[in-house]
């Protein structure tokens, strides 16, 4: 599909050292946004900063304020009505591209009706896409209306949360998160450990028994019930690992809460006298 002028759009991303992907990123937005907007770690110490601004980004250098607070603060640098969300290790591929472009083409009212517009996510991972399970669609709602739409969510999770109707439009988001295997487990390791720091040890399971049933659910559900096993051996591996960092998330909420209601004696712990 021909572009006669790049859309009314801000592309709002946060980064750290992303040198090796980001390029793919704004490679596929580049040619049709009027805007990006890119909000760096101020601990980065790679290219990032350099490619971002060879694509005509506007960056900005700023401490770790989290996933949220940094969000937000890219998408207030943004100046179009319509922002897109877009991660470094994410490409938007052709076919959501035309959604998007057909969306904003004169005389096309659906876009007035509504905030904000969801697709699909589909992740590149040990040699083939996923396309079952709880990995898909993996439904992300990222083109709203700037007015509208903050970032909100748990981290080290954020998400965009809209006031007003939304939609889901056709195409894929691409997304190369994972490197390797290990790659992979180490960032659900490091996920997990900031889950547990960003929530209230209140909600923590009261039992080990509640632990392994959410635990079995997970891989159930993604397994079974969302057809991970038609992805193949990595369908079976994905539920399994999700099933296990469930159960290793809630049973360090719970070791958290237990630690906090300890009596103490004299400021000294009696957990283990």
């Amino acid at each position: 599909m021909k572009l006669l002028a790049k859309l009314p759009i801000s592309v709002c991303m946060i980064a750290g050292n992303e040198e090796s992907r980001i390029a793919c990123a704004l490679q596929s937005i580049v040619d049709w946004v009027a805007e990006i907007v890119v909000v760096l770690d101020a601990r980065s110490t790679d290219q990032t900063e350099k490619i971002a601004l060879s694509f005509g980004a506007r960056v900005f250098r700023e401490p770790w304020k989290g996933m949220i607070g940094q969000a937000n603060s890219a998408l207030e640098k943004c100046t179009h009505a319509w922002v897109f969300g877009l991660d470094a290790d994410e490409v938007v591929s052709n076919a959501l591209r035309e959604s998007i472009v057909r969306l904003f083409a004169p005389g096309n009212q659906e876009r007035d009706s509504f905030s904000g517009f969801k697709f699909s996510r589909r992740t590149w991972f040990m040699g083939q896409w996923i396309l079952h399970g709880d990995w898909y669609p993996d439904t992300q709602l990222r083109l709203f209306l700037k007015e509208r739409g903050a970032w909100g969510g748990k981290e080290p999770h954020h998400k965009a949360v809209v006031r007003g109707k939304t939609t889901t439009i056709k195409g894929d988001l691409l997304h190369y998160s994972h490197s390797s295997l290990s790659d992979y487990l180490l960032k659900m390791d490091s996920f997990s450990r900031r889950a547990v720091e960003a929530r209230d040890i209140a909600a923590a399971p009261s039992t080990g028994f509640t632990i392994a049933v959410r635990a079995v659910w997970r891989f159930f559900r993604a397994f079974v019930i969302r057809r991970g096993f038609l992805d193949g051996t990595i369908g079976f591996y994905l539920a399994l690992s999700q099933s296990f960092f469930t159960g290793h998330r809630h049973w360090s909420l719970r070791e958290a809460a237990l630690q906090s209601s300890t009596p103490r004696l004299f400021g000294f712990s009696t957990a283990n006298k």
